[in-house]
């Protein structure tokens, strides 16, 4: 037995509501099951129950053996001083507050064994999905809210990673975003090697010299220099070794970098070149100062392909306006980030075709992203009843 498939059929109401007996034979009235806190403290705060015809308001808290009470170091935590019902799977453990016997229902002669294997076959599916083969019977507008749930969850858990940044940067505006913008140019495969280069030259450093000699800046400093003949950049070296000593810095390794499984466009050392070109652009250091439709334009200034372009606003520009959201609970920055995300194309990748292949398309980036990450945080994990689909599978 799980958890959580106690807190679903308690708020599915999944029991005979009208029948219910605490373990030392009290009738009990469910009036109302309460909000469920998927957070720390109690299951589900707010419920209503009637013992003996006696109104208790109050939370109440689930466990597959009550013993997990005293497991869980709950008589220590004062957050559950307001437990009204101990709702278990087994009771082998009476519960006592403030040395009060806690009213407790014992729910494993109550439960409608069917409906529980067919929870455990759901979990068990092999298919690249759980639900793959019910999804089609679940309601299209389920679907969508689902996915609109999990773009939220996927900028607020790419909100953290920028907080905790930007906290570690002790709080250096331009070094964040020098180091966001870094992360996209690197893709996965030279992500760190990218961050790696923020770290050994200063963005106002950059700003300083002039056009013509910031891509050089940027590859002396990544070590691609170190090969000249390799690359031919001859000419090249000359003008690095004079920034090099101008600025007393240090090349990276160049073993850092990494060529293979790469197509020539996404080749490090054009990645590189690139990202100066892009941060001689300084609008990109105060996009946050822009609205949606400037920042499309400034994106069109670049000469990169369409695809790149999406991927830097996706992983980078969007991120940044829903972080100062979150900093500031400013709306507007909000508006903004959806609007850009339903605004770009899709992405095209393995993850996103097996979606269309069930019937489920992207219009935008906004419903692949949330498609991204239901696939990758919730399926994969099976994590079904924390999923409107597999919530809704489950009332059917």
């Amino acid at each position: 037995m799980k958890e959580e498939y106690l807190h679903a059929i308690w708020r599915l109401k999944r029991l005979p509501i009208s029948n219910l007996f605490s373990t030392d034979g009290r009738a009990i009235k469910i009036l109302n099951t309460g909000w469920h806190n998927p957070d720390s403290g109690p299951d589900f705060f707010n419920g209503s129950i009637e013992i003996d015809g006696i109104r208790w308001n109050g939370n109440i808290e689930i466990h597959v053996k009550a013993s997990d009470w005293y497991l869980h170091k709950h008589q220590d935590d004062a957050a559950y001083k307001n437990v009204i019902l101990h709702v278990v799977f087994q009771n082998d453990k009476d519960l006592f507050i403030d040395n009060q016997k806690i009213p407790t229902l014992e729910l494993q002669h109550l439960i409608d064994f069917n409906h529980w294997n067919k929870y455990r076959n759901l979990l068990l599916n092999q298919t690249w999905i759980p639900c793959e083969n019910s999804i089609q019977e679940i309601e299209k507008q389920v679907v969508l809210n689902q996915i609109e749930n999990s773009v939220i969850d996927r900028l607020n858990r790419k909100n953290q990673i920028l907080a905790q940044t930007f906290t570690d940067l002790e709080n250096d505006l331009l070094a964040l975003f020098f180091e966001i913008y870094a992360k996209a140019f690197g893709l996965k495969v030279n992500n760190l090697p990218f961050i790696e280069l923020t770290k050994r030259i200063d963005l106002k450093t950059f700003w300083k010299v002039s056009e013509s000699q910031r891509s050089i800046l940027f590859l002396g400093v990544a070590g691609f220099f170190e090969e000249d003949v390799k690359f031919n950049l001859i000419h090249e070296k000359k003008e690095w070794l004079f920034l090099k000593k101008k600025f007393s810095l240090e090349e990276m390794e160049l073993s850092s970098w990494k060529f293979k499984g790469l197509r020539p466009p996404s080749f490090p050392n054009l990645k590189i070149a690139q990202f100066a070109t892009f941060c001689s652009y300084k609008e990109f250091f105060s996009i946050h100062e822009l609205n949606s439709s400037q920042v499309l334009e400034l994106l069109e200034k670049l000469n990169f392909s369409e695809d790149f372009r999406n991927n830097l606003l996706i992983n980078a520009i969007v991120p940044i306006f829903w972080w100062n959201f979150e900093r500031f609970q400013d709306a507007k920055m909000q508006e903004i980030a959806l609007k850009l995300l339903s605004e770009t194309k899709t992405e095209n990748n393995q993850i996103i075709s097996k979606w269309k292949n069930l019937g489920i398309k992207c219009k935008s980036s906004f419903e692949s992203q949330g498609l991204l990450e239901l696939k990758n945080e919730l399926c994969a994990r099976s994590k079904c009843l924390t999923c409107k689909i597999g919530f809704a599978i489950l009332k059917k």
